[in-house]
């Protein structure tokens, strides 16, 4: 418990980092130093809509971040980025960044909390585990649905599920297992446009 606890905690921070540097410091321009970084580095014609793509690109993944769809793809491509982003910024603008050259430690104790809270803190659940209330309040719209009900003495099912967990039986005989088959259309976290969805069966 007290890991699940400390993994929602890192990945809320974690996304709450990418959302201030894409938001705050380049799309709002409040941290004028990474449109320096990037005029540097890519040149200064174009400087300030390259810094607000890349800020845009960020919030782009805190969102992600934030929804845990594919986490382990995510949490990858994260590490990737950060590493490839301050090596380059470590060889070209040591001179701009906040801690200079030691800014390099600081994104590899990034790079580390990221490892460590994907790989280790979090816990693949299993099926019964995973079937919960989302995390967040999710839209889809559901273009067919298909249910399937099986009828099984009890016996035979009690011993497979959590000792928390109760049958629901007919006849003291009975018990029920069920099957769903959803055709989902445009699911995605509640607000984002339709664009960002996610259709599948």
């Amino acid at each position: 418990m007290q890991k699940n606890i400390l993994n929602k905690i890192l990945t809320i921070g974690i996304g709450l980092i990418w959302l201030a540097n894409g938001l705050l410091c380049k799309v709002l321009n409040l941290v004028p130093r990474h449109q320096k970084i990037v005029g540097n580095i890519l040149g200064d014609g174009f400087a300030k809509p390259q810094t607000i793509s890349i800020g845009v690109l960020e919030i782009f993944m805190a969102v992600w971040i934030f929804s845990g769809y594919k986490s382990r793809v995510n949490a990858m491509l994260q590490m990737l980025i950060i590493g490839v982003m301050n090596i380059l910024e470590f060889a070209l603008v040591p001179e701009l960044l906040l801690w200079g050259k030691y800014n390099i430690v600081f994104a590899l104790l990034l790079i580390c909390v990221i490892f460590y809270n994907e790989f280790h803190l979090k816990k693949q659940t299993s099926m019964v585990a995973s079937l919960k209330n989302h995390p967040f309040a999710v839209k889809a719209f559901f273009t067919n649905s298909t249910v399937l009900t099986f009828a099984i003495p009890k016996e035979e099912l009690a011993h497979r599920i959590p000792k928390h967990l109760q049958l629901d039986t007919f006849k003291d005989k009975w018990a029920f297992v069920a099957v769903a088959m959803v055709q989902t259309k445009d699911l995605r976290p509640k607000g984002l446009p339709k664009f960002m969805g996610n259709n599948f069966f």
